[in-house]
């Protein structure tokens, strides 16, 4: 794989349509992480993210190479709270931009994100048996939840 230089600039920014075919690649590359198989299409990236009524934004960590990571957060509500909260549902990081701070970035983005949105907290999570993802969760100021995959969450206000 590449190796990233510190002197690359990489800019997290929204996705764009014309971001789809990486965006699936990388899709695919975190389900197969997670011993999953990604049914996603370029149809359900139009339909949850770039559709009249979306249901997920999508940030991407862009480097002069191309897109090297990506955050989808998406709305919750804890209703019977009268709480507005984020989950971010997938947080990528390629290959050979890992461990420089690439995912803290992706997480603080979703995290002004959800609170421009109004949101009170934000949640995250991953395989139990996922503990660089665990401790970079805590790392970044997550708190672990009860709950099985391992949950993440921390206050907005």
């Amino acid at each position: 794989m590449k190796e990233f230089k510190q002197s690359e600039a990489v800019k997290i920014r929204l996705a764009e349509k014309q971001d789809t075919p990486k965006l699936l690649h990388m899709i695919k590359a975190l389900a197969a992480f997670n011993d999953d198989i990604s049914q996603a299409t370029a149809e359900t990236l139009e339909r949850d993210i770039w559709a009249e009524n979306p249901i997920l934004t999508v940030f991407v960590a862009e480097a002069d190479t191309g897109l090297v990571g990506y955050a989808a957060v998406c709305e919750r509500v804890a209703l019977h709270f009268g709480r507005r909260g984020m989950d971010i549902h997938h947080l990528f990081v390629a290959e050979g931009y890992r461990h420089m701070g690439l995912g803290r970035r992706l997480i603080e983005t979703c995290k002004s994100h959800a609170i421009e949105c109004g949101s009170d907290y934000l949640l995250v999570s991953t395989r139990d048996e996922n503990d660089r993802a665990k401790a970079a969760y805590i790392a970044c100021g997550f708190e672990l939840r009860r709950g099985r995959p391992a949950h993440f969450g921390m206050p907005l206000k």
